[in-house]
């Protein structure tokens, strides 16, 4: 009552009420959507196409391409585990994908990935040869993965996707959270995940129900690996495949895959196992 006598009698009253309830909202509505314009605005990523479009490429019938993660400067694991890989696969065309600049916004990171794995999965659909495809991601490069996988298998299911999960963010976009806990795993024929659970980077230190998940927090005391945990998965990967403890492509659709669940027991002091998927060839 006291309010509507005030309203009548003090205009600036009502429009001092008015302002201090519909100017936050207005100014929230407006600031949420420059937000999300700037997370989802087109960008072009041809450049990818064309750093990448080779004739080593175009010839081979099997890829591996090793992504890294956000703001990942001056590493050097993804030369390190291209290396291992080419000892084993030296017919294959293997390569680290360099997408350092667009990996440096956590808002955008895993947007660009997805956009920069469509652009590797028209490179890879070129190539008429091309019959089999191992992604490996870190962090904010699940998405590479992720994408390269989805857009890939859209055009052509025949050819052998396995991805590989080391310690992969799950948020998309910085507005969906738990998105990578249900779509990575779901593209691949087969997929498998480390992480480590004293990692604090969000959704990083799960399991992945649609990908064989393993724990490798406890391996660490054997080799004292000392750095952030958000990196020990990537070690822990070069590692076992440096000592061969870890199949690549042994595992094919029809066989029972938990042979690489087994295969992370060879190294010492390894962890129990861990999460099997709870399905998986399920395209989001």
């Amino acid at each position: 009552m006291l309010i509507n006598k005030y309203r009548s009698s003090h205009p600036l009253v009502k429009w001092f009420i008015h302002l201090s309830i519909t100017l936050p909202v207005v100014s929230f509505l407006i600031v949420s959507l420059l937000i999300i314009t700037f997370i989802f605005w087109p960008r072009n990523f041809d450049t990818y196409f064309d750093t990448y479009n080779k004739a080593e490429f175009q010839q081979a019938s099997h890829w591996v391409m090793v992504s890294h993660g956000l703001n990942d400067l001056g590493s050097d694991w993804d030369r390190r585990l291209t290396t291992i890989l080419k000892n084993k696969f030296p017919n294959a065309a293997i390569f680290a994908l360099d997408w350092r600049s667009h990996a440096t916004n956590p808002l955008t990171c895993s947007i660009n990935a997805m956009r920069i794995g469509g652009v590797i999965a028209r490179l890879a659909l070129s190539n008429t040869q091309l019959t089999k495809m191992h992604l490996i991601g870190h962090s904010c490069g699940a998405f590479v993965n992720y994408g390269t996988c989805l857009a890939v298998k859209a055009i052509n299911k025949d050819i052998y996707i396995k991805t590989t999960y080391l310690d992969p963010v799950t948020i998309y976009g910085g507005v969906f959270w738990d998105y990578g806990v249900k779509a990575f795993g779901s593209c691949a024929d087969v997929s498998d995940t480390y992480y480590d659970t004293r990692d604090s980077v969000y959704g990083s230190n799960q399991a992945f129900p649609l990908s064989y998940s393993h724990d490798v927090t406890a391996v660490n005391q054997h080799y004292e690996y000392d750095a952030s945990p958000h990196l020990w998965p990537i070690e822990f990967y070069i590692k076992a495949l440096e000592n061969q403890s870890l199949p690549l492509y042994e595992i094919k659709p029809e066989q029972p895959q938990s042979f690489i669940l087994e295969a992370i027991n060879q190294l010492p002091q390894s962890t129990s196992l861990d999460e099997a998927p709870k399905k998986t060839n399920q395209t989001h």
